[in-house]
């Protein structure tokens, strides 16, 4: 029942799904090569920009000028994910880029500026070109989210009470060596760090799997967002706002690591949750202005 007796079981004998997570066996620590989750980034970009130009040869766009706002659109998420954070942060000293974590709101944010500023220069339809991506972006996240599984970022918190959601559990496996303890899974050093398993422990405790309810809520919003006229503007744009803001503040309550962003006002509210806040109500008056444009037009 109790927090301590489950980690006291859990170290005795494992009882839930251990992910076979290779890019942290020794042996292959020193290749260069990519890791799950960049492979899945790279697979949700390409689709994004494959939706981007099926719509656009639809609407007569040349695909040359497509092309060129897609990867735009690219280089725009992948700033903001990167550099929106930190700057928000106060901008840390690091030795090396890739020492900052990718943040996805920063993503959504990058991405929605360059597509404002690439569709301007490319002389493409904003609004048909925000709607045109809005499915490819719903199924970019569930594929990101199967990747941040596979390479164990962004993992939830230890399971405490038995319930539907603890029956999901997953345990990352330790492959520590006496020389460098970070070839562990992140969530095993983690729990190693704040003393909750013992560093001989083979696993860590059971934790959500909140990567995976994540790419569940990315499927769910892309067949909603398919469902949404297209014929009407910014609506299916304005869906997958809105949805993905309600999804990630509830989600946010079972994250267990420490990128998923600050605590604010000294209450349990992170950073994601008053983005999806603030997010919520944009969509909200963008909602209502269209609306009142729509009974005030003749």
């Amino acid at each position: 029942g109790t927090l301590s007796q489950q980690r006291s079981r859990d170290r005795a004998r494992p009882r839930h799904m251990v992910p076979k997570l290779f890019d942290w066996l020794p042996s292959s620590m020193s290749l260069s090569r990519w890791t799950p989750y960049e492979l899945m980034l790279a697979l949700a970009f390409s689709l994004g920009l494959a939706w981007l130009i099926r719509w656009g040869a639809s609407k007569g766009y040349p695909a040359r000028r497509l092309l060129g706002v897609g990867l735009f659109v690219m280089a725009g998420a992948l700033l903001g994910a990167r550099w929106l954070p930190w700057w928000l942060s106060g901008r840390p000293g690091f030795a090396s880029a890739h020492e900052l974590p990718l943040f996805a709101y920063g993503g959504f944010v990058g991405g929605a500026v360059a597509l404002f500023a690439g569709a301007r220069l490319g002389r493409v339809s904003l609004a048909g070109a925000f709607d045109a991506v809005a499915p490819a972006t719903a199924m970019g996240l569930a594929l990101a989210r199967v990747g941040c599984f596979l390479t164990g970022c962004d993992y939830g918190d230890p399971c405490a009470r038995p319930s539907l959601l603890a029956s999901t559990a997953v345990q990352y496996p330790a492959w520590s060596t006496p020389v460098n303890a970070q070839l562990s899974a992140p969530a095993h050093v983690d729990h190693v760090a704040r003393a909750w398993v013992a560093p001989s422990a083979v696993s860590s405790l059971p934790i959500y799997p909140v990567q995976l309810y994540e790419s569940l809520l990315g499927l769910v919003l892309f067949v909603v967002v398919l469902q949404v006229d297209p014929g009407r503007p910014w609506r299916r744009g304005v869906v997958l706002a809105a949805g993905y803001a309600i999804g990630r503040f509830l989600l946010e309550f079972l994250r267990g690591d420490a990128d998923r962003g600050l605590r604010v006002w000294h209450t349990a509210l992170t950073s994601s949750q008053l983005l999806s806040v603030a997010v919520l109500c944009f969509v909200g008056a963008v909602a209502c202005t269209q609306r009142w444009r729509s009974r005030r037009a003749p």
